[in-house]
């Protein structure tokens, strides 16, 4: 007999309560959101998603202003560069606080993961954000990159 879980995985703050892995395992397994909780069968393994690895708030970070048109302006709702101008990253709700609810759902989450895997973007969850973020020689090149992968979630 498989048991049915639900756990919490969102604070009052939209902070996230288990690890990006553990998230992206759940989900694969067909794991459903539900406001700060997460129904699941089985067990809560973790899959192994990129992670940041530092902590790019206590970089000199700076906003990236894109055009309407740049597939980045309509899923991201923050782009920005940092680490000396060479890493880029983007910003995608995906909870919302003042709502107290899931803004995408499972599917398109879990797309994320999958891009995120595909593409090497290393992954942060911010505020109910999860931030993709690339590093290169340049931020334009690492911004590319996010474009590129960005362009495979629409």
């Amino acid at each position: 007999m498989v048991s049915v879980a639900k756990v919490k995985v969102l604070d009052e703050y939209g902070e996230l309560l288990i690890t990006l892995g553990q998230l992206y395992a759940a989900l694969k397994n067909g794991a459903k959101l539900e406001g700060h909780y997460m129904v699941f069968k089985g067990e809560l393994v973790e899959e192994e998603v990129p992670e940041v690895e530092f902590c790019p708030s206590d970089e000199d970070i700076k906003f990236i202003v894109t055009s309407n048109e740049d597939p980045l302006s309509r899923i991201c709702s923050e782009t920005y560069k940092y680490f000396r101008d060479r890493c880029a990253a983007c910003a995608i709700k995906v909870f919302s606080v003042l709502l107290n609810d899931w803004v995408i759902n499972e599917d398109e989450l879990l797309k994320i993961f999958e891009v995120s895997k595909k593409w090497d973007l290393k992954l942060e969850w911010r505020n109910g954000s999860i931030v993709l973020t690339r590093c290169e020689d340049s931020w334009s090149k690492a911004l590319n990159i996010i474009r590129r992968a960005i362009n495979e979630l629409k």
